[in-house]
């Protein structure tokens, strides 16, 4: 999580890879969170960013927590 820091504002990135009418998360904008206060349960998958959603369409409503890839997100 490097390269995010809790609190900062992010959205997903759309993704090519076997979406063939889109992906269904792209463009859904949330707020890095701390999942779990056991950060050390989450050593080994740093590349994972906890998003709490706070603006989204298609299958997410707002107040979703879902984990994605750091290189899946982009700050906004």
């Amino acid at each position: 999580m490097a390269a995010f820091a809790l609190g900062d504002k992010v959205r997903i990135k759309d993704r090519q890879d076997g979406f063939p009418t889109g992906y269904p998360l792209a463009n859904a904008e949330g707020q890095v969170i701390c999942l779990y206060p056991w950060r050390e349960v989450f050593a080994d998958f740093e590349q994972y960013v906890s998003v709490r959603i706070d603006k989204a369409s298609g299958p997410l409503t707002m107040g979703n927590v879902l984990m994605f890839r750091a290189e899946n997100l982009e700050k906004i």
